[in-house]
């Protein structure tokens, strides 16, 4: 392959490459930004004291997925002109960016289950359960989304609604359920909720939590209906189901950040490469053939073409 073809494949390539990395600079970006602006997962850390110490990775990661983006387009800009200075630039940060890869996701396999202990050990949900749900509209709607989606209830279990402000809102609004307010929490913690929820009545709005009345003497039996796992487990075991998915997808960014290294190295090489120049048999040669008088020139000392072959 001449060496004109070569450059030219390499820097499509780089581009391909490159493209890719911006692109998942940008939604490294704007995920981030979504993460740290939803007003949801702000209660959320602010409820838990333990989770503001997360907090900075979320700063880390916007800052990566800008730096991303300003040398992404610097290293588009080199691969188009092409420009050697460019490419070097956007080599030496993709070593960075992939030797911060490697790092980040072995440290996220051994700190996956600090992660876990830190929310399942807080108290976090079971405090925004008992004084947030039912006054906060974006944490009762979050939350019941919650409890819908991840089939839960409640902080660590259902029982984390008694008590709470929640059954003191609906004890001061409901009559209804005044009486029986302590075997009650939300119709989003039963699983027939979407039953329930089409033929919504005036005894259909919550979900019971006992067969029999809490007043029993007996142990109370929780109803079938009701999810028996909290909400802070629940979303432990969606950490570690999805756990696999998140490394399958760093360890495919890191694979196309090192392929952008390989094009990157091999461009930078054959544009700094001087272009091969003609052997000077092959002028003489196509000299000689052109002669009228003698298929070949003289050779050595001599003749009219002996300067070809001094150096």
């Amino acid at each position: 392959m001449r060496l004109e073809s070569k450059v030219c494949c390499l820097r499509v390539l780089s581009a391909v490459c490159i493209s890719l990395i911006w692109l998942i600079g940008a939604a490294i970006l704007g995920f981030s930004l979504w993460f740290l602006l939803d007003v949801w997962i702000k209660e959320y850390v602010q409820a838990a004291p333990e989770l503001l110490e997360y907090r900075i990775y979320v700063y880390l990661f916007i800052a990566g997925g800008s730096f991303i983006l300003v040398f992404g387009v610097i290293g588009m800009i080199g691969a188009v002109k092409p420009n050697v200075v460019c490419l070097v630039v956007f080599l030496v940060f993709s070593v960075l960016l992939f030797l911060l890869l490697v790092v980040s996701v072995v440290l996220g396999f051994f700190y996956r289950v600090e992660v876990e202990n830190t929310i399942q050990k807080s108290q976090l949900m079971t405090t925004i359960v008992r004084t947030q749900y039912g006054k906060v509209d974006a944490i009762t709607s979050a939350l019941d989304y919650m409890q819908v989606e991840l089939h839960c209830c409640g902080g660590v279990s259902f029982e984390d609604y008694k008590g709470s402000d929640w059954v003191t809102v609906i004890d001061n609004t409901d009559a209804g359920v005044e009486a029986n307010s302590k075997n009650t929490a939300p119709l989003s913690c039963c699983s027939s909720y979407w039953y329930i929820r089409a033929s919504l009545t005036p005894d259909s709005k919550y979900c019971k939590m006992y067969k029999d009345s809490v007043l029993s003497s007996q142990r109370n039996e929780p109803t079938e209906e009701i999810y028996k796992t909290g909400c802070g487990e629940a979303i432990v075991d969606l950490l570690r189901d999805q756990f696999f998915i998140v490394c399958a997808v760093g360890i495919s960014i890191i694979a196309v950040v090192l392929l952008t290294i390989v094009f990157l190295s091999l461009l930078i090489h054959y544009l700094r490469r001087e272009p091969p120049m003609s052997m000077t048999d092959d002028v003489v040669y196509e000299m000689a053939r052109c002669q009228e008088k003698s298929p070949y020139p003289t050779r050595g000392q001599g003749g009219p073409y002996a300067n070809l072959y001094n150096n």
